[in-house]
């Protein structure tokens, strides 16, 4: 999976980066408190990146945006 690849080279570049997976198959209710409404999603805070087709650069972006804003 693509945005699984990319999460792992963010993580080896940051390891303060942490990631939480939720298989919506075995937990719909989890996914569903989560606000998960399509896969893939990922969610920082209240800030969310969803589509059917996400790039890597589209991932990146997101998750370095909220890396550096804290």
């Amino acid at each position: 999976m693509l945005v699984a690849y990319v999460l792992k080279k963010l993580t080896a570049k940051h390891p303060d980066l942490e990631i939480e997976q939720i298989e919506v198959i075995t937990c719909p209710n989890k996914a569903r408190k989560a606000g998960v409404r399509l896969i893939p999603t990922l969610k920082i805070n209240n800030d969310k990146l969803s589509g059917i087709i996400l790039t890597p650069t589209m991932v990146r972006e997101f998750i370095l945006k909220h890396l550096f804003a804290r």
